[in-house]
Protein backbone atom coordinates (compact mmCIF):
# COMPACT_ATOMS: atom_id res chain seq x y z
CA UNK A 1 0.00 0.00 0.00
CA UNK A 2 1.15 3.52 -0.78
CA UNK A 3 1.40 5.99 2.06
CA UNK A 4 -0.85 9.05 2.17
CA UNK A 5 1.85 11.47 1.05
CA UNK A 6 2.67 9.32 -1.97
CA UNK A 7 -0.99 9.22 -3.00
CA UNK A 8 -1.33 13.00 -2.60
CA UNK A 9 1.80 13.58 -4.67
CA UNK A 10 0.47 11.31 -7.42
CA UNK A 11 -2.90 13.13 -7.48
CA UNK A 12 -1.19 16.54 -7.68
CA UNK A 13 1.07 15.29 -10.48
CA UNK A 14 -1.94 14.02 -12.46
CA UNK A 15 -3.79 17.34 -12.01
CA UNK A 16 -0.74 19.33 -13.17
CA UNK A 17 -0.31 17.01 -16.15
CA UNK A 18 -3.99 17.40 -17.10
CA UNK A 19 -3.75 21.20 -16.88
CA UNK A 20 -0.61 21.19 -19.02
CA UNK A 21 -2.24 18.96 -21.64
CA UNK A 22 -5.36 21.14 -21.79
CA UNK A 23 -3.18 24.24 -22.29
CA UNK A 24 -1.21 22.54 -25.06
CA UNK A 25 -4.38 21.31 -26.80
CA UNK A 26 -6.08 24.71 -26.60
CA UNK A 27 -2.93 26.32 -28.05
CA UNK A 28 -2.82 23.78 -30.91
CA UNK A 29 -6.54 24.14 -31.63
CA UNK A 30 -6.19 27.94 -31.77
CA UNK A 31 -3.42 27.59 -34.35
CA UNK A 32 -5.08 25.17 -36.78
CA UNK A 33 -8.12 25.79 -38.95
CA UNK A 34 -11.54 24.33 -38.09
CA UNK A 35 -11.51 22.21 -41.26
CA UNK A 36 -8.20 20.66 -40.23
CA UNK A 37 -9.59 20.02 -36.75
CA UNK A 38 -12.62 18.20 -38.19
CA UNK A 39 -10.33 16.07 -40.36
CA UNK A 40 -8.19 15.17 -37.35
CA UNK A 41 -11.29 14.30 -35.29
CA UNK A 42 -12.59 12.05 -38.09
CA UNK A 43 -9.22 10.26 -38.25
CA UNK A 44 -9.23 9.76 -34.47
Amino acid sequence: MMNKKGIQTTIVAFILLALLLSLVFSFIFDKIELDELKTILIIV
